[in-house]
């Protein structure tokens, strides 16, 4: 799981280099930003600041163990969907966005990473 892991995160952060301008120099901290998508990703509490926000969910986990793992300083924002995307495309304030599906018109402008959670969604109905 380890190594697994490993390479979905440092491939991620190399695909980040070719994809944002933020990412054009020396990465400092690698940025990412998502939206509020419970039980997946959400504001431990909302009642912080925003400089004090912590993203939490199985998506942050694993990237939060592979960036320490890696020795990679990071910082998760969850943000509000379209401002998240903006941010990352046109205002570069993120290297990429996490925990997201894929459509083809994201991939003119995302590299998408092997998958880091794999789920189903169901409907689930009385057999009556």
């Amino acid at each position: 799981m380890k190594i697994i892991v490993s390479s979905i995160v440092y491939a991620l952060f190399i695909s980040l280099l070719w994809i944002n301008p933020v990412a054009a120099g020396p990465v400092m901290r690698l940025k990412l930003a998502t939206q509020d998508f419970p039980p997946f990703s959400y504001l431990k509490d909302n009642d912080v600041p925003l400089s004090e926000q912590v993203v939490e969910g199985p998506a942050a986990e694993v990237i939060e163990a592979v960036c320490r793992q890696m020795g990679i300083d990071f910082s998760l924002k969850l943000l509000p969907w379209r401002r998240a995307q903006y941010d990352t495309r046109e205002a570069g304030m993120y290297h990429g966005l996490f925990l997201i599906g894929w459509n083809k018109k994201r991939t003119e402008w995302l590299y998408y990473s092997p998958p880091i959670l794999d789920t189903e969604y169901c409907f689930f109905v009385h057999q009556d």
